[in-house]
């Protein structure tokens, strides 16, 4: 018999996390358990404002129905997605453990460690210029880089300037900028930093305005905030993106974001995995995840200083790398 358990717990945020709702100070939601014959296998919920369309009181009172339920798994099928996607994830750490083997190796990782992005926010020029040096001498070979601001043509010159050239750079407006913006800088971006350039991701506020952006562009794009729901359908069936950004957190955990990674395949785009600033179940099972179904990438997980939870020193970068569990013995 599973038996669903979950617990309130709350991490306090590292640094400043600004979401459109304001400063996060804390990552607040719930830690799963599910149980079954002697094993058990964790997961969690945590809203993330801006972000989650659920409630942490949402959250709770759908955990209670499906705590209550005789069969979780099923019951867990008619709640929130986000509730789901935790769910999701603990049901896949529990068949790990009931197998004795590591998440990784389930989902068929071949890969040791997991490549993630260094994260590059706002802040003045030489804020940035420094950022970008202090990533480099960590180690990590692809920067991600926020822009959306109105100096964003400087921005582009610092990283033209300071990234190496075995580098790669993401760029991130937050779809911050308007159609004719948005052509003028991607091509500027593509002069700049050349083939350092891997992708732009979500350029403007739309999936109508990439459609028109998508034409003769001469850049790569991908989509994270541009692709959920029913705009994922159009983004994928008229090839407007190279790269889909995958938060499972909010995509129906593990099942889910495999599910979308075989969809966006089928069209010939690639899959990063991302984190919204989980805590380290949540995260190391993104990791896993992230192993299997990328392996020769880099993606947005490296996000464990940014959440002072017990668990998360194992997976704080090393050189750009997340080490993954090693598997146990059966």
């Amino acid at each position: 018999m599973t038996v669903l358990h979950f617990e309130p717990v709350s991490y306090p945020v590292v640094g400043d996390l600004r979401t459109v709702r304001g400063l996060v100070l804390n990552r607040t939601g719930f830690r799963l358990r599910l149980t079954e014959h002697g094993h058990a296998g964790f997961g969690e919920v945590l809203p993330l404002p801006g972000w989650s369309t659920l409630t942490v009181e949402a959250a709770a009172a759908a955990l209670a129905v499906v705590a209550a339920a005789t069969n979780p798994l099923l019951a867990s099928v008619a709640a929130p997605l986000e509730v789901r996607s935790g769910i999701d994830g603990a049901a896949w750490n529990l068949r790990a453990a009931r197998e004795g083997c590591s998440l990784g190796s389930l989902l068929g990782a071949r890969v040791p460690s997991v490549e993630v992005n260094a994260l590059l926010g706002g802040g003045t020029l030489p804020e940035l210029a420094e950022a970008v040096r202090g990533a480099i001498a960590e180690g990590y070979r692809t920067l991600k880089v926020k822009l959306g601001f109105s100096d964003d043509s400087a921005r582009l010159q610092v990283l033209a300037e300071e990234v190496p050239d075995d580098v790669a750079v993401r760029l991130d407006p937050n779809r911050a900028w308007a159609p004719h913006q948005a052509r003028v800088l991607c091509a500027r971006a593509v002069s700049v930093l050349g083939d350092r350039l891997e992708y732009i991701e979500d350029p403007v506020a739309d999936v109508a305005a990439l459609a028109i952006l998508r034409g003769g562009l001469g850049v790569r794009l991908a989509v994270d905030e541009l692709a959920r729901g029913a705009a994922l359908t159009r983004v994928l069936d008229d090839h407007l993106a190279d790269v889909v950004v995958v938060k499972p957190a909010l995509s129906g955990g593990v099942s889910g974001a495999i599910e979308l990674a075989h969809r966006a395949r089928s069209v010939g785009a690639g899959v990063v995995v991302s984190s919204t600033y989980d805590g380290p179940d949540a995260l190391m099972t993104w990791c896993a995840l992230a192993a299997a179904l990328g392996p020769d990438r880099a993606h947005g997980l490296g996000t464990a200083g940014r959440v002072d939870a017990p668990g998360m020193q194992r997976l704080l970068p090393v050189d750009g790398h997340i080490e993954l569990p090693r598997p146990t013995a059966r």
